[in-house]
């Protein structure tokens, strides 16, 4: 396994991912990269004042969410290119590549 990754098995297909300030998905065996942005912020780093995280923690189920989303608009693991998913109000939504 490589090092700060996690596995995850969405679909019957294995995963992997870490989150850092974002979580970034890739299959097990190489292909396109998958990111999930929430704006998600540390509250130990936050300061000052209060942190709102949606979600409030980063979570496996989470992420799985993320790629079936990905994957149902058109996101191909296996293909070439990344994709941006962000993650706002409940709800995920297509990203531009900005």
């Amino acid at each position: 396994m490589t090092r700060g990754y996690r596995r995850i098995s969405v679909e019957g297909t294995q995963f992997m991912w870490s989150f850092r300030d974002k979580v970034t998905v890739r299959p097990l065996h190489g292909g396109a990269r998958l990111f999930l942005d929430s704006d998600w912020e540390d509250p130990w780093l936050a300061t000052p004042g209060f942190v709102s995280n949606d979600p409030q923690v980063i979570t496996p189920r989470w992420v799985a969410e993320g790629i079936r989303f990905a994957l149902e608009n058109g996101w191909d693991p296996n293909g070439r290119s990344q994709i941006r998913v962000a993650y706002a109000g409940g709800a995920f939504a297509m990203a531009s590549d900005e």
